[in-house]
Order: C-alpha cells, then structure tokens, then sequence
C-alpha cells in the first residue's frame, strides 16, 4: 500500500514492509495459498484457537507463516487476529485482486525518500523478493529486519518505528 500512496502524491515518504506487488507469478501464488491456507486453518480451529495458542508449540503452529517468532506472540491477541483473519468479509476479493497488482511506475517515487524493508522470516512474502524491489525501486533505501516474520511489527516494533521515522525525517 506504502508504494501505491507514494505513487499517487499521498504520502511524502514510504517506507514499505515487504510489499506486495513486487512478485513474480510463482510468488504471487504462493502468497495467495500461504494466506488462503492460513484462513482455512482458522476457520477449521474456530473453538480450539485459545487452547492452542496457550502453548508455545501450538502458537508456532498457528502464526508461523506470520511472524518471526511466533512463540512469543501474545495467545490472546494471536487468536483475536486468527479469528479476525477467518471471519474477513472482503478476503475473498482481496486475495484474488493480487493478481492483478504488480507495482510499475518506480519514477513517481523519485522525489521522496523511499525505504523497502524485507524481513529475513518472512514466509509469506520471502526476502528474495528483494532483489526484483532494488531492480524496480533502485533509488530506495533497502534494509534487512533480520529474525521479523511477514508482521515485523510484533516481532520488533522498535526496529520499525525506527525505519518509519528515519525515512520520514
């Protein structure tokens, strides 16, 4: 999304989380099994979703495409995310209309500070992605969130503030 507001004037900097868009066609499938797989499975949990998530194994289980250390995410919000995740009306749509979005037009990005991070435990969108996004974004700022899964910001929130506020500065 970050890339995409940027390109259309409404964010004066980006800094962008393993972004979708940057994929190839093999990518971009999986990235739609991988979170269509992650919503069947919490849909088929349903009842079950706090008694696994109230164990380290069974947190791993369930959040691992997600995050980089799964183990420490917080059962509760983890199975409020799950059945957020299981219930999503707009899911569907969403998930299919990735096959439709590829990000083009790395020109309209020239003129404000861009960072692409890719996070080194990201299953769902995995860091070789990276070297497509210095291809097309080769006047960002690349970085690497060593130990982040697909949602870095659980797995170091202090690490992404930081990269948000030194683009922004």
């Amino acid at each position: 999304m970050a890339p995409e507001l940027g390109r259309r004037g409404a964010a004066l900097s980006v800094t962008a989380f393993a972004p979708v868009g940057l994929w190839g066609p093999v990518s971009r499938r999986w990235c739609q099994a991988s979170v269509a797989a992650a919503r069947a499975c919490a849909r088929s949990c349903g009842p079950a979703l706090p008694r696994l998530a109230s164990t380290a194994a069974g947190r791993v289980a369930l959040f691992g495409l997600f995050f980089g250390h799964p183990a420490r995410v917080d059962p509760a919000a983890g199975v409020a995310d799950a059945r957020a995740l299981a219930a999503a009306p707009g899911f569907a749509a969403a998930r299919d209309a990735f096959a439709g979005h590829r990000f083009g037009d790395a020109g309209a990005l020239a003129d404000i500070p861009v960072t692409v991070a890719w996070e080194s435990r990201d299953l769902i969108l995995p860091a070789f992605q990276a070297r497509r996004a210095r291809r097309l974004l080769p006047g960002a700022r690349h970085v690497r969130l060593r130990g982040c899964g697909h949602l870095p910001f659980n797995d170091d929130p202090h690490a992404c503030a930081g990269l948000v506020a030194a683009t922004a500065s």
